[in-house]
């Protein structure tokens, strides 16, 4: 997870926030990535002298860094924005048309359940006006860590892919083989119905073996490839309770999750490059179901018509 920290110039308030949420999260071993940015900063510069100041009272070494400005690049990258005063959050929201990217930003005491928006500017001020700002910072960061640790406990309780099923034939052996790598590399667990071998072979029998295991239990999610995925689907889709989905981009994966519940990734390797296909994994395997009633009924419409599984 990435969380932008965002104040004007940032000179303060934000680089301050990013070297807090630096210790404060390590020393709780939650993981998170985190950075800072300003809405309105012209040139480079390193943080005001009584922020650096402060933040050495804590241990915390900010003299390197530079300000930077907030660029759509980093709105998009960031998992999380959380700003320093409620305008801030405004203007970010401004700059964006994407409902979805709006809902990623809030302030930072509004985002933790402190009472209150705003995390007042010290520039300018004193040493105890720094302090102060600094004190309300590691509480709202202390506070924010633990909304994530919580949050992220809980996903992993209710969302977690157990077991993913693998299948493929000889045309989608080269692209499975890449799968696996990414699978082995992020500790993911898997069972793979083959093929093994490049030589000629028929879809459907990995098809059906790999949703099977989901249809019995022993797998939670799947992926099957063949040549261009729409045979190796239709096999799976046979399957009473398997949701296929042939993705090819990012957009489809997170999208047949969020409104489908997917429960197989398919994907065609004459298709897809390598990389387009590993980004499409990602998102179909870190996406999870949004629950919405109306996805719900649409999915309890598809299960009313009977597939070959009893």
């Amino acid at each position: 997870m990435k969380i932008l920290f965002v104040c004007t110039g940032n000179t303060c308030r934000s680089p301050m926030a990013e070297a807090l949420a630096n210790k404060i999260f390590a020393e709780r071993g939650v993981n998170c990535e985190f950075a800072s940015g300003g809405v309105s900063v012209l040139m480079a510069l390193p943080p005001s002298d009584n922020a650096i100041a402060v933040m050495e009272k804590l241990g915390l070494d900010i003299s390197d860094k530079k300000t930077r400005q907030i660029m759509k690049a980093d709105i998009d990258e960031a998992d999380l924005l959380l700003t320093m005063t409620e305008r801030h959050k405004e203007y970010l929201k401004l700059q964006i048309a994407d409902a979805d990217t709006v809902k990623k930003i809030h302030t930072l005491n509004e985002y933790v359940g402190i009472g209150g928006t705003d995390i007042a500017d010290p520039f300018g001020g004193s040493l105890d006006t720094y302090l102060a700002c600094a004190a309300e910072l590691q509480t709202a960061v202390i506070k924010l860590a633990e909304k994530v640790s919580a949050d992220s406990k809980s996903a992993d309780n209710e969302n977690t892919v157990k077991k993913i099923a693998l299948g493929c034939d000889h045309g989608g052996l080269p692209l499975m083989k890449e799968v696996i790598k990414y699978l082995d590399s992020h500790g993911l667990s898997y069972k793979n119905f083959g093929t093994e071998t490049d030589a000629s072979c028929d879809y459907p029998d990995y098809a059906h073996a790999a949703a099977g295991s989901i249809v019995n239990g022993e797998c939670d999610r799947g992926i099957l490839i063949c040549t261009t995925g729409l045979g190796i689907s239709m096999a799976a889709n046979r399957h009473r309770g398997i949701r296929a989905a042939v993705c090819h981009d990012v957009y489809s994966a997170k999208a047949t999750r969020e409104h489908n519940d997917a429960n197989i990734l398919v994907m065609g390797a004459r298709v897809i490059g390598v990389g387009s296909a590993l980004e499409v994994l990602k998102a179909f395997l870190e996406t999870d179901f949004s629950r919405e009633e109306r996805h719900q009924r649409r999915i309890d419409k598809i299960e009313l018509q009977e597939g070959s599984d009893e």
